[in-house]
């Protein structure tokens, strides 16, 4: 009995060893549906009984205690990993009689607040049960990055450097463009029932352009550019002004809140491997992007059902490999043993 399910652990490794090599090679995606397959979940599941009968069949295990943690670590890995799975979680929800989270996305502009994401694998409305909310968001580079304003219009595309005083010929047709001011935080007030542009307090940020735009026939337009409202542009205007900054990105952060019923129960800015944590979720900063909306941010929500159980299957498996092999090379120190 014991050589059997020696024989048949070793196989069973091998075979996950060349699982996990061909699943590199898929791509994320089909390799996640591949190991969610049915047939892998028997597998998986096999494998995780075979390893409970081994620890019961040999006894040396419980004499050494280090090489049983590292056993029953790998028996706590692979629960954890059968529990968060797909069909996991689904037989969980069954179970328990409500529905569980499925990993999905939010996309959210500064300012907005949503309670609805979109299910990761086809792209589904799904309700998470509360809002989260985005107050803002901030890309952070390694240099100064380098601003453009993409110009478009009927007539083409260009691409000018901000530079206030400078003037760019656009073509024949469209006319030129000046670039009259620059702000690093805008404030626009009425006074005598016109728009004031000055410089706001240097402790805010609202980056902007004010633009004239003179077509042949000599007629001027002034527009103003916002760099957190790309595209943004008043009715009649012939020009739709984009920023476009160019630069190595070291990060980029969303300040989030979470919101249950109307009260804030979690708040925090998220990084990249840097998620906020709240009722059985995390919620992680997956990518940005921009629009005619603006800037915005993905946040991705992924249930950690089984993760308290893979981070303590490695925990035992970290200390026995530790203790073990400490034991070890401390046995073949001792003075007095020949060499």
């Amino acid at each position: 009995m014991k050589n059997w399910i020696y024989h048949l652990g070793l196989a069973a490794i091998a075979v996950l060893c060349l699982l996990s090599i061909w699943g590199a090679f898929l791509g994320a995606e089909k390799a996640r549906a591949f190991f969610n397959s049915v047939p892998l979940a028997a597998w998986w599941i096999g494998f995780t009984v075979l390893l409970v009968m081994s620890i019961a069949a040999f006894r040396a295990l419980h004499m050494r205690s280090m090489l049983f943690l590292m056993h029953a670590g790998c028996v706590l890995i692979l629960l954890g990993g059968l529990s968060g799975s797909r069909t996991g979680q689904k037989m969980t929800a069954s179970i328990l009689g409500k529905p569980q989270i499925e990993p999905c996305y939010l996309k959210l502009y500064p300012g907005w607040q949503s309670s609805t994401a979109y299910r990761a694998t086809d792209g589904q409305p799904l309700d998470l049960g509360f809002s989260v909310a985005l107050n803002d968001f901030q890309i952070h580079y390694y240099d100064n990055p380098t601003t453009l304003l993409v110009i478009q219009s009927d007539l083409g595309q260009w691409q000018i450097p901000p530079a206030k005083g400078a003037e760019y010929l656009l073509s024949a047709q469209a006319g030129k463009v000046r670039v009259l001011e620059t702000f690093s935080n805008l404030k626009i007030q009425m006074e005598n029932g016109k728009p004031v542009a000055s410089e706001g307090p240097a402790v805010e940020s609202n980056p902007a352009w004010l633009l004239e735009f003179v077509s042949p026939d000599g007629r001027a337009t002034q527009q103003f550019v916002f760099e957190k409202f790309a595209g943004h542009a008043m009715p009649g205007y012939a020009f739709v002004v984009t920023p476009l900054k160019q630069g190595m990105v070291r990060d980029y952060i969303s300040d989030v809140q979470v919101f249950r019923d109307g009260q804030l129960v979690a708040a925090k800015q998220i990084e990249v491997n840097d998620p906020l944590h709240y009722a059985g979720v995390h919620i992680y900063q997956d990518s940005y992007g921009q629009d005619e909306m603006g800037q915005y941010s993905v946040l991705q929500v992924v249930p950690d059902q089984g993760v308290n159980l893979v981070f303590g299957g490695y925990g035992l498996l970290t200390i026995g490999l530790v203790v073990h092999f400490t034991r070890k090379v401390n046995h073949h120190r001792r003075p007095g043993r020949c060499t």
